[in-house]
């Protein structure tokens, strides 16, 4: 269940609705968000999330509402008032913005991850013909970005302003905005931008489909392995039934049997339990990467 070609959102089941008549104590309301996608994509994510959604509606009896979110502006205050979601799934840079919020109105966080058992690492990796060694050297280079997840050039803006006092922005000569996530690897092999940055999964992936790529590539750097790609939260108000029926279906495997196509072309292992301490290390790390946004 792991070859999956990694991601575009992964599910931004972000609770959300837009019925008049809602029950938050008796049904569940799923919202996906799909801004960051291309037409195509969204309408092929629509298709696979409605038609897994009914499937598995019918098996367990239980009402399921899909919301499909196109502008995430106002999901926190959505999300802490109770009205209109009784859980939701973000993706992770959303998730370390407003962390602080969301511990305060979330209990039983879960994740999607594109690992089986451990967090994801993230590798910046450049071109051998560039002549990229070290951090430094990315000045003046051309930049394979990934339109779907901010988590990529966060983790590259963190990295460039602990080395060099200064933004990934400032120093890069142009940047090329990719769809699909396999796509960045791939410019970078044929030369068509200098670096990237993608996930330890995503890099393995590739190499099993073309193992000339790490003829042509280097890795720079490697992240701690403490990244996800989305994080589920129910709100603190969410009866304890609805809760516990939930992972029921995660613990017995169901959940991510039932929805492993949709995950196949997110790239994604499946849903994972998680804890608030378990995510302090990534905490942690952003906690960093703000104090380097203040002083440089």
């Amino acid at each position: 269940m792991r070859n999956f070609k990694y991601l575009y959102i992964i599910l931004f089941l972000a609770l959300s609705l837009n019925a008049v008549n809602k029950d938050l104590t008796k049904e569940y309301y799923f919202g996906v968000a799909i801004n960051k996608f291309n037409k195509a994509n969204q309408n092929r994510i629509k298709y696979l999330l409605l038609r897994l959604t009914n499937e598995m509606q019918s098996l367990y009896k239980a009402k399921i509402n899909i919301v499909f979110i196109e502008n995430d502006k106002d999901l926190l205050k959505d999300f802490q008032s109770f009205n209109k979601m009784n859980a939701m799934v973000v993706y992770t840079n959303f998730y370390l913005q407003n962390k602080e919020e969301l511990k305060k109105v979330s209990m039983n966080p879960f994740l999607f991850n594109s690992a089986s058992q451990e967090k994801n690492q993230y590798y910046l990796i450049a071109n051998k013909e560039s002549n990229i060694k070290t951090v430094k050297d990315l000045k003046n280079k051309t930049y394979a970005g990934y339109v779907a997840d901010d988590g990529y050039e966060v983790w590259l803006d963190y990295i460039v302003r602990k080395e060099l006092n200064t933004s990934i922005e400032n120093i890069i000569k142009e940047k090329n905005i990719k769809q699909k996530n396999k796509k960045l690897l791939l410019d970078v092999y044929f030369n068509k931008s200098d670096f990237t940055v993608v996930s330890k999964v995503v890099y393995n992936d590739m190499l099993l489909l073309n193992p000339a790529i790490e003829k042509n590539t280097v890795i720079i750097e490697k992240s701690e392995p403490i990244f996800f790609f989305g994080l589920g939260l129910f709100h603190k108000n969410t009866p304890k039934e609805l809760v516990e029926d939930f992972f029921k279906i995660v613990d017995n495997g169901d959940f991510n049997r039932k929805f492993k196509e949709l995950f196949l072309i997110l790239n994604l292992y499946g849903l994972q339990k998680t804890s608030f301490e378990d995510l302090r290390s990534l905490d942690t790390y952003y906690d960093e990467y703000n104090r380097l946004k203040k002083s440089n």
